[in-house]
C-alpha cells in the first residue's frame, strides 16, 4: 500500500479531491455519523524542556508559577481553545494569570520544537507528545491535565471504502491508535 500524508487544517473534500481516507480533529459533542470512527482523544497539559526546571530558571512546582515564565501559543483558529492557555488556565482557577512573556506560533509542530529547545513553556496535547515526555525531551511539570473536548475520527470517502488496500490500513490505524501492550484506547484520561 502506498501511503501519501498530507497534513492540513484545510477539510478536504474526500470524494472530490480523490482521497481514500481522511483523519479529522472535532468537537465530540458535534460528531456524527459521517465522521467515521473515532480513534482517540486527548488530554493538555503544561510541559517544557527539563533545562526549565533547573536553576537559575523561576521555580515551576504548581501552577500559579506559570507567571514568572514565557507561555508558547498557538495561533487562533476559528475557537479551538484547546490549543491555547485560555480553558487550562481557566480550570486551574488561574484566568487571569498574566505570563513572564509570550511566543505565538501558527504550526503546533513548532510550538512543540520550542519547548524543546527550551523558549517556554507549551500545552502539550497526550498522545501527540508521547514520544517526547517518553524520552524526556518535554517534561509535565504539573500533574493537573484537561480533558480535550474534541477528538480525532477516521473517516473513509464512499469510493474507497470498500476497497481491500483500503480497509487494511484501516484496521490498522485502528489497532495503532490503542494504547501498545493495555487493549485500552487512548482517549481515557489520567488523573
Amino acid at each position: 500500500v502506498d501511503v501519501r500524508i498530507s497534513a492540513s487544517n484545510e477539510l478536504v473534500n474526500l470524494e472530490r479531491d480523490g482521497v481514500d481516507i481522511g483523519i479529522r480533529y472535532r468537537p465530540v459533542r458535534t460528531a456524527g455519523p459521517e465522521d467515521g470512527v473515532r480513534l482517540f482523544g486527548e488530554t493538555v497539559s503544561p510541559v517544557c524542556s527539563p533545562r526549565l526546571l533547573r536553576p537559575p530558571n523561576p521555580p515551576l512546582v504548581r501552577p500559579a508559577d506559570l507567571a514568572a515564565h514565557t507561555l508558547l501559543r498557538m495561533e487562533p483558529d476559528g475557537g479551538n481553545q484547546l490549543q491555547d492557555w485560555g480553558l487550562w488556565l481557566q480550570a486551574m482557577k488561574l484566568a487571569d494569570l498574566r505570563p513572564a512573556g509570550v511566543l505565538h506560533f501558527s504550526s503546533y509542530d513548532q510550538l512543540i520544537s520550542a519547548a524543546i529547545a527550551g523558549q517556554g513553556i507549551a500545552l502539550g496535547r497526550v498522545p501527540l507528545i508521547d514520544s517526547h515526555l517518553k524520552s524526556r525531551k518535554l517534561v509535565a511539570p504539573f500533574s493537573d491535565t484537561v480533558v480535550s473536548p474534541r477528538c480525532y475520527f477516521m473517516v473513509a470517502s464512499q469510493a474507497s471504502a470498500d476497497k481491500p488496500a483500503v480497509r487494511a490500513f484501516m484496521a490498522w490505524l485502528v489497532v495503532s491508535a490503542r494504547v501498545p501492550g493495555s487493549g485500552r484506547r487512548r482517549d481515557r484520561a489520567r488523573s
